[in-house]
């Protein structure tokens, strides 16, 4: 791959990675993000706890490892760039 595009990549991802912690991390601490029912505020702030203390730092780690040229890890961050694009697109 060439070496300008995969720092784009990079780059890309921890602006991602950035953002999505930022905003899991605000709907977890900031009282009045979520204006829904107990069970929709429920299951938004699962999301988040899921996406701040698992997704994100297995998005780092998977970064890391594919940037060393590891096939399972590139497969890995692409699915976790899926996952960013759904979780924090659909809200």
């Amino acid at each position: 791959m060439n070496p300008n595009r995969y720092t784009i990549l990079t780059v890309t991802t921890l602006i991602i990675a950035g953002l999505a912690a930022a905003a899991s991390a605000g709907g977890l601490f900031a009282a009045a993000i979520y204006r829904g029912s107990v069970f929709v505020n429920t299951a938004f702030r699962g999301n988040d706890i899921v996406t701040l203390f698992a997704a994100v730092p297995l998005l780092l780690t998977a970064l890391w490892f594919s940037r060393r040229g590891m096939l399972r890890w590139q497969l890995v961050w692409m699915g976790l760039i899926g996952y960013m694009l759904y979780r924090h697109g659909s809200n």
